[in-house]
């Protein structure tokens, strides 16, 4: 049996094959409920399913993930939640103690514009990111700001026991 004779056999036995179902309206309702959006890049190409500041994402798509589509609207102290609970979970061991680390001490006191700022910069590659605070590399002149000058002089410092 060739290939085409087996897709015609499951294609018969399943009589909805290729059509959509009313389910996937409502799953593209919870899913934008809950922040998330699937995105379709033709037929050719899987459907990715994309979570605001998933690493997997930013990793493929650079430049594309990390800024929140809800921010501008979200009360502050929820961002603040939201970029503290980013910065210990980006996907590297060493940027979670860094970043996490960095925002316990200083997310709380910073300005609306800071915030803006610091998720920018969670916009960013591990790598680039420990580069730079590492002194491997020298940030970009466009990312250049208050926030990321306190991030490259901020000293990591383990948790009390």
């Amino acid at each position: 049996m060739g290939t085409a004779e087996l897709l015609q056999q499951l294609a018969e036995a399943r009589a909805d094959a290729g059509k959509r179902s009313d389910l996937s309206e409502k799953w593209k309702q919870d899913l934008r409920a809950h922040g998330a959006w699937r995105l379709d890049l033709g037929a050719s190409s899987v459907p990715l399913l994309y979570h605001a500041g998933h690493a997997g994402f930013r990793a493929r798509f650079r430049g594309t993930a990390g800024i929140m589509a809800t921010s501008m609207t979200e009360p502050l102290d929820i961002r603040r939640k939201r970029l503290l609970f980013r910065s210990w979970h980006r996907g590297t061991k060493e940027a979670d103690l860094l970043l996490g680390s960095f925002a316990e001490r200083h997310l709380a006191g910073f300005s609306p514009a800071q915030v803006d700022r610091y998720e920018s910069l969670l916009g960013e590659e591990d790598a680039d990111l420990l580069a730079w605070i590492g002194g491997r590399a020298v940030p970009p002149a466009e990312r250049e700001s208050d926030v990321l000058r306190l991030l490259l002089a901020f000293k990591y410092a383990p948790r009390p026991v």
